[in-house]
């Protein structure tokens, strides 16, 4: 994150979370780097218009996990990973 350059966003689970390497004892760099790996997808029928997917995945591209918008009651948006495919959670306008 901007600002912060000691931390990577990294996929956990679900979620995202930003951590520093010292706060992961005993994960190996492979595997604490491993997580922090996203694709930048571009959808060839859309204008400008991408989706953002953990990569690589242990299902190969057709089972990656997308950062997800889930939006709130007051217009806040939570950030998860899912396998959504609903362009209104999904999509990003690059």
């Amino acid at each position: 994150p901007l600002g912060h350059v000691d931390l990577f966003v990294r996929s956990e689970g679900h979620g995202l979370r930003a951590r520093c390497r010292e706060e992961m004892q005993g994960v190996s760099f492979k595997d604490f780097f491993q997580a922090a790996k996203f694709g930048l997808w571009w959808l060839p029928e859309e204008n400008s218009v991408c989706r953002i997917r953990v990569w690589p995945s242990e299902h190969g591209i057709e089972g990656s996990f997308h950062l997800t918008f889930d939006p709130d009651d007051e217009g806040r948006a939570n950030i998860l990973l899912s396998s959504s495919q609903d362009a209104r959670c999904v999509n990003f306008v690059a």
